[in-house]
């Protein structure tokens, strides 16, 4: 059915929000016809109706629930007359929740509306998990392509037969940057041409919500679900914590807000994966989405080699671009699956060959009678209850005895269709001792010994490694940029073997990126980067710290000129920020932005 129902504590089953707008049709709702703009405003007026009943924000109504062969364009109230259907969609595959990105950029509304039902979901005990996934072999007549995916389906129809830009990109023959883009958040340039970005009260509704999906995504205490209600006794019996796990699959590139739809339970990367963060590039910081809390403590979630290495630091100030092996080797990732193709498998095997999450476990409740209370429940026994006025009390069991067993199917079927994980083990792992018993050690040499769990590669470890010393002892940006331009220049000669001239390369590719960023947003996310990294901080306090800096940074002179100068998204493209250099930053500067006031 084309509309979704959201229950919210006993009160009533929200009807289908648009199942009378959209059966008029994209095609019929922007006809002349006087009577069917009449129904589409009146269907619209009713849907907003019930929201309101229902105690939901208006936003939800941007998000809406679609079928496998649902309705071509789908379009929801919310939608902006220049989009020519919803940014994003929510599929029901039995007892598991599909979310497609139709775009990598959502608007504020389906921003807010995404959080909202996020929230919601990963706290519903009904289903076993939540699936955000869009990949290239989905159908946009049914809601289930992004446009970026569109554009390269047009550009291979309109290519030479024998070209495949898709297969040049897996065979390395384009650059690697020109991925497909899967989410970046919101466009920052259209909120600049919009007026928004002027106006404080729009720009903190677009930060709280990019926080809000963050916090969703992740779980943990409900942030949405529980407000509009005037009195603490009318407000839903909301969980505390949220049971479902969230499942990502970025089957493409997710950049700077983006990547708060990656903050899940599990991120399964495919070759075609990638992170990177732009930010800084148009005169901006972190969205508030943590990164400055989690990029500081990169691979010590699994113990990688990573952890040792300021990969994180890396990543913010240069802009370089994490493939999905740099992914799972710092734990931005949790699995690497080799084809996106398995995404359906996957949809299919959670949607109905897993129980959903309040029926997994070992352990049944007894049956009861109607209005008979669980003695599982209470502590004790039937003898050690009290009956006073009719209620039964007792204290309540602090633990589930089916918690140690519930989602663990799940990350099964997420460990049997991955090629290896973050933790360092492949599907075939157990078996690497039974093939090298088999083997004659007179006949097979140690170089050429069967290697299942062979040492897997991330070019970014790499480059964290070789210049670990200059991002870490280095207190300042201009420092670190200074010893980067000095191992280009002295490797950068003909007189060097090909490994140090190799080095010297990258140290000028790293420098000339950091050079072309605008010089008080890159001290502004170093100085992040260090606060974050202390070890009394929060991932909740580096989100409200990168929330108010962000706050200053929309409305600063150095967005402005990014935005006028055309919104390149091309690192070195747009140089004309404020300050010419590092140097011409001060230090008071970046303290101002930094403070609360």
């Amino acid at each position: 059915m084309p509309g979704q129902s959201i229950t919210i504590g006993n009160k009533s089953t929200l009807q289908p929000l648009l199942t009378r707008a959209l059966l008029l049709r994209s095609t019929t709702i922007r006809s002349s016809s006087t009577a069917a703009a009449a129904a589409y405003k009146a269907a619209e007026a009713e849907a907003h109706r019930t929201v309101k009943k229902a105690k939901a924000p208006p936003s939800t109504l941007s998000i809406q629930t679609v079928v496998r062969h649902g309705i071509p364009q789908l379009r929801t109230p919310t939608t902006p007359p220049t989009s020519p259907h919803a940014r994003a969609a929510i599929r029901e595959v039995g007892v598991t929740r599909r979310v497609f990105l139709l775009n990598p950029y959502l608007s504020c509304d389906e921003i807010h509306g995404l959080a909202y039902r996020m929230d919601l979901l990963g706290r519903n005990t009904a289903i076993n998990s939540v699936l955000i996934a869009t990949t290239d072999d989905d159908d946009v007549a049914h809601s289930a392509m992004p446009t970026s995916v569109l554009d390269a389906q047009r550009e291979l129809e309109s290519s030479p037969s024998d070209a495949d830009p898709v297969f040049d990109y897996i065979q390395g023959k384009t650059e690697k940057d020109s991925n497909w883009h899967v989410c970046g958040g919101y466009d920052a340039h259209a909120l600049y041409t919009s007026g928004a970005s002027q106006d404080p009260v729009e720009v903190e509704r677009l930060l709280e919500g990019i926080k809000r999906l963050a916090l969703a995504t992740r779980g943990g205490p409900s942030i949405v679900a529980s407000e509009g209600y005037e009195k603490e006794e009318d407000k839903p019996p909301v969980p505390v914590e949220s049971k479902v796990p969230i499942i990502t699959v970025p089957h493409g590139l997710v950049n700077d807000g983006g990547y708060a739809l990656c903050m899940g339970s599990y991120v399964l990367a495919t070759r075609d994966s990638a992170v990177r963060f732009l930010n800084p590039w148009k005169g901006l910081s972190f969205d508030p989405v943590g990164l400055s809390f989690v990029l500081p403590r990169l691979g010590w979630e699994y113990r990688q080699p990573s952890a040792h290495y300021p990969v994180g630091m890396m990543l913010a100030l240069t802009g370089y671009e994490a493939d999905a092996f740099d992914m799972v080797e710092t734990g931005l990732a949790t699995h690497y699956i080799d084809s996106p193709t398995k995404v359906g498998y996957l949809e299919q095997t959670l949607g109905s060959n897993v129980l959903p999450w309040e029926q997994q476990g070992l352990y049944r409740k007894r049956k009861k009678l109607h209005g008979q209370k669980d003695e599982d429940d209470l502590f004790g026994g039937p003898q050690q209850q009290q009956q006073q006025g009719g209620a039964f009390r007792g204290r309540r069991r602090r633990t589930d005895p089916n918690d140690k067993y519930r989602n663990v199917v799940v990350a099964n079927i997420l460990h049997s269709v991955s090629e290896f994980n973050a933790a360092g083990t492949d599907f075939m792992g157990d078996t690497e001792k039974e093939f090298q018993s088999m083997e004659d050690p007179s006949l097979v040499l140690g170089a050429d010994r069967f290697v299942i769990n062979a040492p897997r590669a991330s070019e970014a470890v790499d480059i964290a490694a070789t210049f670990a010393e200059f991002f870490t002892r280095e207190k300042s940006v201009e420092g670190i940029l200074e010893r980067l331009k000095e191992v280009a220049s002295t490797h950068m000669v003909e007189d060097r073997d090909v490994e140090e001239q190799e080095c010297g390369r990258v140290a000028n590719d790293l420098a000339v990126k950091m050079e072309s960023a605008c010089p008080l947003s890159l001290k502004v996310v170093h100085k992040l980067m260090m606060l974050g990294g202390r070890s009394n901080e929060t991932l909740e306090s580096c989100m409200e710290r990168e929330m108010s800096v962000q706050k200053k940074m929309i409305g600063g002179e150095d967005f402005g000129r990014w935005a006028k100068g055309g919104g390149s998204l091309e690192q070195g493209e747009f140089t004309r920020w404020k300050h010419g250099s590092l140097k011409d930053v001060s230090d008071d500067e970046v303290a101002e932005i930094l403070s609360d006031k």
